[in-house]
């Protein structure tokens, strides 16, 4: 079956969080006029996430909550392509487990679809947006870098590389992540160039987000992969990897 939307929720040890998200969700899409779907890819959890998503789909919504398994983490890049390649949405939103973003901020993304927009991202960082509890400076500098960096060498003018709340017409996001290899942080970095390298129209647009404390990013660990991860996408692009 094909629906107007699919949502793709990657999973890693979110026991705590996936139940609330998922209610939300359906809440906002039973009263919209979208037919839906929800793909949670469980990323190789150490906890209850898959019990709590079964749970919560046999409640809520049984034939619209798909479940899928990575039977170990593999990264959340990983996770968000399973779902994606899975997903049979005439538009696809990936949206981040412990809900940073409102699900309503949806609304905002409807008429750039309309007009012919193939990724609407969401942003933290223009005009319009509302950043109701900040990261620590630490990250917030960094992420600042990385915003340069990725445009740099990804030849992109993106203002929030990492927003964890982008929708993309489901032909364009199918032909995105079936050449995406990243399975890391830095995944946001390749869509971006992969969808200006196919030519594919990009808008962003001002949402509103909640930084969440028990986020799971590791500075020492995750800034050097993901710098790794940004080389290693220049690297394919100059061998001709991505087809």
């Amino acid at each position: 079956m094909t629906y107007d939307l699919s949502v793709v929720i990657p999973a890693y040890n979110e026991a705590r969080t996936i139940v609330g998200t998922l209610e939300t969700i359906i809440r906002y899409l039973t009263d919209s006029d979208w037919s839906w779907e929800i793909l949670v890819v469980n990323d190789g959890s150490r906890d209850t996430t898959a019990a709590e998503t079964v749970r919560a789909a046999r409640a809520l919504a049984p034939h619209q909550i798909r479940l899928l398994e990575h039977p170990r983490n593999l990264g959340k890049g990983a996770a968000v392509r399973t779902g994606v390649l899975a997903s049979t949405g005439r538009a696809v939103l990936f949206y981040d487990a412990d809900g940073a973003t409102p699900i309503t901020e949806l609304e905002k993304c409807r008429l750039p679809l309309q007009q012919g927009v193939d990724l609407v991202t969401g942003s933290r960082r223009i005009a319009g947006a509302s950043v109701r509890r900040s990261q620590p400076w630490i990250r917030r500098l960094l992420g600042t870098g990385y915003v340069w960096l990725t445009n740099g060498l990804m030849g992109v003018r993106v203002s929030d590389i990492t927003c964890g709340f982008k929708v993309l017409r489901g032909e364009a996001a199918h032909a995105i992540f079936a050449r995406m290899q990243v399975a890391g942080w830095s995944f946001d970095a390749e869509l971006f160039y992969l969808a200006r390298r196919l030519g594919y129209r990009i808008v962003e647009v001002p949402v509103t987000w909640t930084h969440h404390p028990d986020t799971k990013i590791r500075l020492s660990r995750d800034v050097l992969a993901s710098f790794t991860e940004l080389l290693q996408i220049r690297w394919r692009a100059f061998t001709g990897a991505y087809r």
